[in-house]
């Protein structure tokens, strides 16, 4: 009995362990991750990071008259780029917003928003 217990524990640490380097390898988590960072800079609203992402004027002034309390919602799978660079879509109080990530190295949490661009 104590031996098909043990028996269990290990297959599902097993299985875990293989999933989060499937999901590592496929770099699936990357839309997590954007999501989070730019959620992150709004509930700061840090000027000087939001001037530093912000590709033009029309965009920081966009992200500067958000309230603390807006979040990104709907953000869209892998838009095009490279290995080292993503493009996502995310939906910001019901405008469209494109953002660029780009990979600072292979460990596992390491995509940085890169920019943030308005499309109106």
């Amino acid at each position: 009995m104590i031996r098909k217990v043990k028996l269990v524990i290990f297959t599902c640490i097993v299985a875990v362990c293989l999933f989060l380097f499937y999901y590592w390898a496929s770099n699936d988590y990357v839309p997590d991750v954007a999501q989070y960072q730019v959620n992150h800079i709004i509930r700061n609203h840090d000027t000087r990071e939001i001037n530093q992402v912000a590709t033009n004027r029309k965009t920081a002034e966009f992200l500067h008259s958000l309230k603390t309390s807006d979040r990104c919602q709907k953000i869209s799978e892998f838009q095009g780029g490279t290995k080292e660079r993503g493009y996502y879509v995310v939906s910001i109080k019901n405008k469209a917003v494109g953002i660029y990530m780009q990979k600072k190295s292979n460990s596992f949490w390491n995509w940085k928003l890169k920019s943030i661009a308005c499309f109106d």
